[in-house]
């Protein structure tokens, strides 16, 4: 029914909390968490007609109507009282960023926030240690030549800044080890070029000479 990736994230929602999907389009994961036992209700966001109307036919296909509810929206700013868990995910950083910050008070207030990403991993870990969001989990999937990072965070007022290049909670498993090595290797290829970037090749290097 979803793809491995939505199966990662359905899978790092906490049971039993009522789930907003940010740019749902087809509202598969919605309808999994319901279908699943995760959830017993979830709500469709989309900014676009389009795939709100594919939402619908997949919670009629469903017979989900009295579970699963679309909303057209851009992001946090109409999102129902009733929500405590939110999934923004297939976006770059920069856009993730934009959601919270157009209603930063209503995301300290959900249970839980879990993002996914394929861009900018360290800068969205710093993000959200400047805005108080503590990282509770961390996982990672590289599929179709794509790495993924998912990240499952709570507004705390206090972040760990300890590990924000390569992750406090990721397991280090041959997959992201390798891809370590590639963001190592393409590092120390534009060093020169960014000096910055030193910070990023020592931690690194330090992680995959444990």
């Amino acid at each position: 029914m979803i793809s491995e990736r939505l199966k990662m994230i359905a899978n790092m929602v906490s049971k039993g909390l009522i789930v907003a999907d940010i740019g749902s389009d087809h509202a598969l994961l919605p309808c999994y968490l319901i279908l699943n036992q995760i959830s017993h209700k979830t709500y469709a966001i989309d900014n676009k007609k389009g795939p709100l109307q594919r939402a619908k036919l997949n919670i009629e296909k469903y017979e989900l109507q009295d579970k699963v509810f679309e909303i057209l929206d851009d992001g946090l700013n109409n999102l129902p009282r009733d929500v405590q868990s939110v999934v923004i995910a297939g976006m770059g950083e920069k856009t993730i960023e934009t959601i919270l910050l157009n209603d930063l008070a209503r995301a300290k207030g959900l249970d839980e926030i879990i993002f996914q990403s394929n861009t900018d991993w360290p800068e969205f870990r710093m993000f959200l240690k400047k805005h108080g969001f503590s990282i509770i989990d961390e996982k990672f999937l590289s599929l179709n030549k794509q790495d993924n990072l998912f990240v499952k965070a709570r507004y705390t007022e206090i972040s760990n800044i300890e590990n924000i290049v390569v992750g406090d909670l990721l397991i280090m498993d041959d997959a992201y080890l390798n891809y370590l090595e590639n963001e190592l290797q393409k590092y120390e290829d534009i060093l020169q070029f960014n000096p910055k970037l030193k910070f990023k090749i020592d931690v690194i290097k330090n992680v995959l000479n444990k």
